[in-house]
């Protein structure tokens, strides 16, 4: 796909259990890999947190970006020689490898951002008391030391009602209800879009709105 958009109701969504609950993937690329085969490149996800400790499944070679989207715990990571505790409330988030030993503390819903080597990504909480705001695309990407990446995707993981507006690279109008994912790709080289979002509810006392996640490889 050298550009693309690609929206994923909540009811499309997969969901799976692990050790401390369920997972819904919202994302995972390249098409064709697969989550328990560990082949791909980067994967979006939420999970439900029910036990009070739960560990973490191990998946050497990634790196991880957990965020707390309701609720709150602890994380313990552990290698050799290192340990580190953090402790996280709504929208705060945590970096860490998959190789570490990582036993969470806690009831929660996170959200997950998983990346191979030869990946970069990030994600971040979009908190606005405006109606709408626009953003632009493919504009900042992380950095992947030593290489030049081909491919970058900007996605949106909705947390209420939006209605949104591409401009003149991607001309579209969409609504989404709460947990919904809309996600833009892009091969390299690849130019800045533009997309305007409209709150289309009260908003919740967060005033978090939506989770952006950006990566590139």
């Amino acid at each position: 796909m050298k550009a693309g958009i690609e929206l994923v109701r909540r009811d499309e969504q997969p969901v799976g259990t692990w050790a401390g609950g369920t997972t819904t993937q919202l994302a995972l690329w390249p098409p064709g890999s697969d989550y328990g085969r560990r082949d791909f490149l980067w994967r979006v996800s939420t999970a439900r947190v029910d036990l009070e400790e739960s560990p973490f499944t191990p998946l050497p070679g990634f790196h991880r970006l957990l965020m707390i989207l309701e609720g709150g715990v602890s994380l313990v990571h552990e290698t050799e020689g290192f340990r580190r505790e953090r402790t996280l409330r709504p929208f705060e988030q945590d970096a860490f490898e998959g190789e570490w030993s990582t036993v969470s503390r806690g009831r929660c819903v996170d959200f997950n951002l998983m990346t191979a080597p030869g990946c970069a990504g990030r994600i971040e909480a979009l908190r606005s008391a405006r109606k709408a705001a626009a953003f632009v695309l493919f504009a900042e990407l992380p950095d992947i030391r030593g290489k030049q990446p081909s491919f970058a995707a900007e996605a949106f993981y909705c947390l209420e009602p939006l209605r949104v507006r591409g401009g003149e690279k991607h001309k579209f109008e969409i609504e989404l209800e709460q947990g919904d994912f809309l996600a833009f790709r892009e091969e390299f080289p690849w130019e800045p879009a533009e997309a305007f979002f409209e709150r289309l509810g009260a908003g919740g006392e967060s005033g978090v709105w939506g989770i952006r996640t950006t990566v590139v490889c």
